[in-house]
């Protein structure tokens, strides 16, 4: 959804952390796909600043018809693709404890609230090079 609107959403301000110009991550949680599920699918960059609008455009807006991430930035598609996060885990710095990945990809901001490192970024570009997402 994200990917396609090119909104994010978020269910409290987050100005004071994402801004204009950073890159998130988008990850699909296995919860809610079976096929990208537990996968980065794109890099998108934010292109606005965070906004508020209470139009229901998500799908548990729409099924619940009332808005519930009110906090919106527009963002603009920097990389598609697919990577298994498990795949590279080893060459990523960001996941501290291997085992732990679940960790370091919930919440908004992910990673703890911490910018994921430059090098990791490179390593996961690099793998979703691999298998195109449609």
């Amino acid at each position: 959804m994200v990917r396609e609107m090119k909104i994010y959403g978020a269910d409290r301000d987050l100005s004071d952390v994402i801004k204009v110009g950073d890159q998130l991550l988008l990850y699909v949680t296995k919860y809610y796909a079976k096929m990208y599920g537990g996968k980065i699918v794109a890099i998108m960059e934010v292109e606005s600043d965070w906004f508020q609008d209470n139009t229901p455009i998500f799908p548990a807006e729409r099924a619940r018809n009332r808005a519930i991430y009110v906090y919106r930035i527009r963002l603009r598609e920097r990389e598609l693709g697919v990577c298994d996060l498990r795949s590279i885990l080893k060459e990523l710095s960001f996941v501290e404890e291997k085992d732990q990945l679940a960790k370091y990809l919930r919440r908004v901001p992910a990673n703890l609230g911490r910018p994921i490192p430059e090098r990791d970024v490179k390593v996961i570009q690099e793998c979703m090079k691999e298998e195109e997402f449609p």
